[in-house]
């Protein structure tokens, strides 16, 4: 019984392709990009009170598929010309995915910070000078005043475009290859998941049945989703919830659920008092979206999270340091499991892979890549290439070729597991990979005091690019593989995927770099994103000063390898390939690795709503059968966009009509 299978609607005989990127789609995308970029600027980085673009999907590109679909029928009544197509939404929707991840908390955000912080903040105490010192002149504008007004505002709130265009472009390059390069990858690995091992995209459900076309009416432009009252008890159940917290937070005595029950605080006594902390998050995007993942993930996400939990107690009642006790180093044990994880998914396409290599190298006839977005030849060597490209780009920040390359691999697995994980499990959350871990498994691997031995510059360029192993990179390139998916169900012609994930990247750049320097230079980045007139910056800035802290440190006192760190990534990689082995002899073990990969590197925010999930689909599923499971498929789904609706368009749109009311009730979906 596969209770995860998701149908949507698009079983119907194909028909003829439909046209990629049209001028109407790509014009209407480049109009909401820049209305999401100017909301977003309003309500996450002036009033830092509702992160919209931190969703998943990101809430402009709900707000934007759900305005289409809602102005489409009135297109019609006008003329039949104005209509806009299924595949034309489908593509502005994929668009706004990647484009708005642009201007989100973990891309150009990111970057801003990271390139300017050893310059605007070097004081005698943290030597950032010499930091600044030894970076490449080309990583940002050399010019004091100009970094000075970024982070303090200009007179007159002009930008400086000049000195910041030859930086800019150099970091596009850059992240264009990585995105590309992750791009071609996929087309490898796409025929293996999704058309041998089936992958269901829950994530892609909510597109394709917003727009799917009636089946009860032919003439009806409303899907017959949006006409199930399932799903409107769901979204009503969803909007007295985020309601009921708005109103509470402004006038507490309303009665309200809140968001989260800190139930780690019922511990106050040793050794139980070492659960803490543990948090119970009420998320009804999770918990929606959680009904379409397999009941062995959340089964394994929750249960996961408990048996840390347990190991924290056991190592305190025999008085085990955390420090010396490698189960408490989660992130390690989860870029260990990502690592395995990797390898276990290679394995399994290698049939796969070799057949790209023989039409790659010889042209054989036997392998058909005519479905492919792009040809078997180009994704090999592109992605070859790529990767490549990417090591001269971090040599260039004189960092040596051996951790160049040990880098560049890691922030490749971190994408291509989590985008396998997206397309399997649709776990609606952004942060499931371990943070930074990319490069400081190279430092606690190999020792802070081996890698000086070569010079400092390893160190400070790889503090340098550890954004990249922060931010939204993952992320976006799991949006491609989305997009991929959503053109074969919507019959989207394949060649033409490629070109719009470059538009959507390249658009989504263009608008995020305007959008921040303009108001860094207006405002002063210090004052926005949660920071104050005393020059401490805001959240984003913050990271970036604490990496060069970090940073600091190591210089002066270096550290010889972790062995507790490099037990727990062992120790990780262990449990994933040991799992893999018990589900290949056992057919029904019950853990998946994917759960504890979750668990590990975000499992937080995600237990709560997957214990109650798991329970929930538990029964359903045996006093119901499938048949209700699918059912009430609309009901879960009508959770998410109630909630979605509510605490992101509503109160998105609210918030930017007023930032002052968000110090009553700030919302954030990661």
């Amino acid at each position: 019984m596969n209770e995860n299978k998701i149908e949507t609607g698009n079983n119907a005989v194909k028909s003829e392709e439909a046209n990629g990127l049209t001028w109407r789609a790509a014009l209407i995308s480049i109009v909401f990009t820049i209305i999401a970029a100017l909301w977003i600027g309003r309500v996450e980085i002036y009033s830092h009170g509702c992160q919209i673009s931190e969703s998943v999907p990101p809430i402009p590109a709900v707000a934007g598929l759900i305005f289409l679909i809602i102005l489409n029928p009135l297109l019609n009544m006008l003329s039949n010309k104005w209509k806009l197509s299924r595949a034309e939404i489908l593509i502005v929707y994929c668009v706004l995915t990647m484009s708005v991840s642009m201007s989100s908390v973990g891309v150009v955000r990111l970057l801003l910070p990271f390139i300017t912080v050893p310059t605007y903040f070097a004081t005698p105490e943290n030597k950032f000078d010499m930091i600044a010192e030894q970076l490449p002149k080309w990583i940002a504008p050399q010019d004091k005043e100009i970094v000075r007004m970024m982070y303090e505002g200009s007179p007159d709130g002009a930008v400086p475009w000049g000195a910041w265009l030859g930086p800019l472009t150099i970091w596009s390059a850059l992240f264009v290859v990585l995105f590309v390069t992750m791009f071609f990858i996929l087309v490898i690995f796409r025929k293996q998941w999704v058309e041998k091992e089936r992958l269901t995209f829950p994530l892609i459900y909510l597109p394709l049945e917003l727009t799917s076309p009636s089946k009860k009416n032919s003439k009806s432009m409303i899907s017959d989703f949006l006409k199930n009252p399932a799903m409107w008890i769901g979204f009503g159940l969803a909007f007295m919830y985020n309601a009921l917290n708005i109103l509470n937070a402004v006038n507490p005595d309303i009665p309200a659920m809140g968001a989260t029950y800190n139930i780690g605080a019922l511990f106050t006594e040793q050794p139980w008092k070492s659960i803490q902390p543990m948090t119970f998050y009420y998320n009804p995007a999770v918990l929606g979206l959680g009904y379409l993942v397999s009941l062995e993930v959340s089964f394994s996400i929750w249960l996961f999270f408990f048996m840390f939990k347990i190991e924290q107690v056991i190592g305190n009642a025999i008085g085990m340091q955390s420090q010396n006790f490698p189960f408490f180093y989660s992130q390690e044990q989860a870029v260990g499991g990502y690592i395995a994880f990797a390898l276990v998914l290679v394995f399994l396409a290698r049939k796969q892979i070799i057949a790209v290599v023989r039409k790659a190298l010889f042209n054989d006839p036997n392998v058909d890549d005519t479905a492919e977005p792009v040809s078997y030849r180009t994704a090999f060597f592109g992605s070859i290439i790529g990767f490549v490209l990417l090591c001269i780009f971090f040599t260039l920040l004189n960092i040596h070729l051996v951790y160049v390359i040990v880098f560049v691999l890691m922030i490749v697995i971190v994408a291509f597991v989590y985008a396998r994980i997206r397309a399997e499990t649709g776990v609606p959350m952004i942060w499931l990979f371990p943070f930074y871990q990319q490069k400081r498994i190279l430092t606690y691997t190999l020792g802070v005091k081996s890698m000086l031995d070569q010079g400092a510059s390893n160190l400070i360029g790889l503090s340098l690019v550890s954004f990249l192993a922060r931010g939204f990179f993952p992320q976006i390139t799991a949006y491609q593989l989305d997009t991929m998916k959503l053109a074969e169900e919507a019959n989207i012609k394949r060649r033409k995927i490629m070109s719009i994930v470059v538009f959507s990247l390249i658009l989504g750049l263009v608008v995020s770099y305007w959008l921040h320097l303009s108001m860094y230079y207006k405002y002063g980045s210090n004052v926005l994103e949660g920071g104050s007139a005393g020059g401490s910056g805001g959240f984003r800035t913050g990271l970036a000063v604490t990496e060069y802290n970090e940073l600091s440190t190591m210089l002066k006192s270096p550290q010889v390898a972790n062995t507790p760190k490099i037990a727990a990534t062992i120790i990780g990689a262990a449990f994933v390939f040991g799992m893999v082995v018990l589900r290949r002899v056992f057919l029904n073990f019950p853990l998946n690795p994917i759960g504890f990969l979750v668990s590990n590197s975000y499992g937080m925010p995600l237990w709560g709503p997957f214990l109650i999930v798991w329970i929930i689909k538990s029964l359903i599923l045996k006093l119901g059968g499938v048949d209700m499971y699918k059912r009430l498929i609309p009901f879960f789904i009508g959770i998410t966009i109630g909630h979605f609706i509510t605490a992101g368009v509503i109160w998105g749109a609210v918030a930017a009509m007023n930032p002052d009311l968000t110090r009553f009730y700030s919302i954030s979906f990661g």
